[in-house]
């Protein structure tokens, strides 16, 4: 009898041992603050996203299991990302800076052989769509199909709209003042620059990370009231600046 006292005594103990917190756990790790909890939620649209599932579900005559279909709906409603997805996000975070959330470490921006870290290109993007320069700018992806190596091959367009701000310096690229900006320049027509559909190519990482972002000078000039056609180069940041009275100096 003792003998079984002893084994029953040793098996509580081993059934203890087994369900004690991992040892990285600390009851005392600082929590969130309430402001914290609200921010993340704010910024992620989490109680928007929740009360739009309710709103449907009260909508649909309150079926049974309205937890299974909230919860369908929630996912619904933030599918997985996708290489198409994010290049048609870079439309958008290229100019408020949320193009790092989709782009790998050390990833890289080729534009017409010369290649930069990407942020010294979406950075400036981002600059001037903070300084507000070219508030009627529109970028349009033509096209974006994925190759059989895994890349994202996309025909981008860009049109500019008015310069309407100076241009802060960014990166490599220098200040320009609205001010100097020659009279006849198109930057400061209504339409702005209206570029021919450039060819492109994006890379991801495992992880659907962008990796690599390259153009290598491939044009469509099939694009409605294209006008930059007369200059040289028709596309890019030194078309940009010659137009505003800034030539860029060639790569180094």
């Amino acid at each position: 009898m003792q003998k079984h006292r002893n084994k029953s005594k040793s098996s509580r103990n081993q059934s203890v041992r087994l369900f004690q917190p991992a040892a990285t756990f600390s009851p005392a790790a600082k929590m969130p603050s309430k402001a914290e909890i609200e921010k993340y939620l704010a910024e992620n649209k989490v109680q928007e996203a929740i009360q739009t599932a309710i709103s449907e579900c009260v909508a649909a005559g309150m079926p049974p299991n309205p937890l299974k279909i909230i919860g369908d709906k929630l996912i619904a409603s933030n599918p997985p990302a996708t290489k198409e997805g994010i290049v048609e996000k870079y439309k958008t975070t290229a100019w408020n800076g949320k193009w790092a959330e989709d782009a790998a470490e050390g990833a890289t921006f080729t534009h017409g052989g010369q290649e930069m870290p990407i942020g010294a290109f979406l950075g400036w993007c981002t600059a001037v769509g903070e300084a507000g320069c070219f508030p009627n700018w529109k970028w349009t992806n033509a096209s974006i199909t994925e190759e059989a190596d895994g890349r994202v091959k996309v025909g981008t367009q860009q049109s500019t709209g008015k310069l309407v701000a100076d241009i802060p310096a960014i990166g490599p690229f220098p200040e320009v003042k609205l001010s100097e900006v020659p009279a006849d320049s198109l930057l400061l027509t209504d339409a702005g620059a209206i570029l021919p559909i450039e060819v492109g190519y994006y890379t991801f990482d495992e992880s659907l990370k962008v990796a690599k972002i390259e153009y290598e000078g491939e044009i469509d000039e099939n694009v409605e009231g294209c006008n930059t056609l007369t200059f040289t180069p028709k596309v890019g940041p030194p078309l940009l600046y010659a137009m505003a009275g800034k030539p860029l100096p060639p790569p180094a």
